[in-house]
C-alpha cells in the first residue's frame, strides 16, 4: 500500500469524528460492513493497520491485559494528525521523504528471529508463527 492510499484510508476512518481515536465499530460503520461478520472485519482492519502503523499514522488501542488484549480502536499519531490537517499533498510528500530516507539494510535470519517476540507483543490480535528449515538438496 502506498503512502497516498494509506492517507486516503486514514481520512475516511476519521471523516465522521473530531477526536484522535476512532473505534473499530465506527470504522466498520463508515464502510457499511456487516457487524455480524466480526472476524472478516477484523482481518480487513488488521491488513490496513499494518500500513498505517508502518507510516506512523496511527497506534492501535487494546482492551484487556497483554495476554488477552483485543484491538478496540485506533489512535492518531502526530504524523497522522499532520496528514489529516493538511489541505494539500505537502505533508504526504514530507512523510514519503521521511519513510524513503530511513536507513535500509539487508535483513538477516537472525534479525527476524530476534524481532519475533517484539512483533508478537505489538500484535496480540494475531497468532504469529515463524518456521524455517533447511532445504533438502
Amino acid at each position: 500500500m502506498t503512502i497516498k492510499t494509506a492517507t486516503e484510508y486514514l481520512k475516511r476512518f476519521y471523516s465522521q469524528t473530531d477526536t484522535d481515536e476512532v473505534t473499530l465499530k465506527e470504522v466498520f460503520s463508515i464502510y457499511g460492513f456487516n457487524p455480524h461478520k466480526e472476524k472478516i472485519n477484523r482481518v480487513w482492519i488488521g491488513n490496513k493497520l499494518i500500513y498505517l502503523k508502518r507510516y506512523q499514522l496511527v497506534e492501535p488501542v487494546y482492551d484487556g491485559d497483554k495476554a488477552n488484549a483485543r484491538l478496540i480502536a485506533i489512535k492518531l499519531t502526530d504524523e497522522g494528525r499532520k496528514v489529516l490537517n493538511s489541505e494539500n499533498d505537502y505533508s504526504i510528500n514530507q512523510l514519503q521523504n521521511k519513510v524513503s530516507s530511513r536507513d535500509l539494510k539487508a535483513i538477516t535470519l537472525n534479525d527476524v528471529v530476534q524481532a519475533m517476540p517484539r512483533i508478537r507483543q505489538e500484535n496480540p490480535e494475531y497468532e504469529i508463527n515463524f518456521d524455517f528449515r533447511l532445504r533438502s538438496v
